[in-house]
């Protein structure tokens, strides 16, 4: 079911959305491999602590991009989920100069 800003989005937009929707699942390479990280993540988060938090989720981020051959993201944990005029985030996804992402 799309979201509400759905009917918002152009023509070509759509078609991506729908493509991207249709995408059950990602089949991961060798997922063992990552499952320190995801133990570590897990760790963090339960903690509550920042900084474990931001280094395992980064650690992760790097694994899995490494693992699809795509580009290195920057991973920004903040105390508090990111807003937007129409309410709260989940995440929040910026490109630098050199079309780089973060993700907040």
């Amino acid at each position: 079911m799309p979201f509400s800003y759905y009917h918002r989005l152009s023509r070509s937009q759509k078609c991506i959305y729908d493509a991207s929707d249709r995408i059950a699942k990602v089949e991961l390479y060798r997922p063992a491999l990552h499952q320190s990280r995801v133990s570590s993540l897990k760790d963090a988060l339960e903690s509550g602590e920042l900084p474990p938090t931001q280094r395992a989720s980064q650690e992760l981020a790097d694994g899995l991009t490494e693992s699809f051959g795509v580009p290195r993201l920057v991973v920004r944990v903040q105390e508090r989920r990111p807003s937007w005029e129409t309410g709260e985030l989940h995440g929040l996804y910026e490109a630098d100069e050199e079309g780089r992402y973060r993700v907040s």
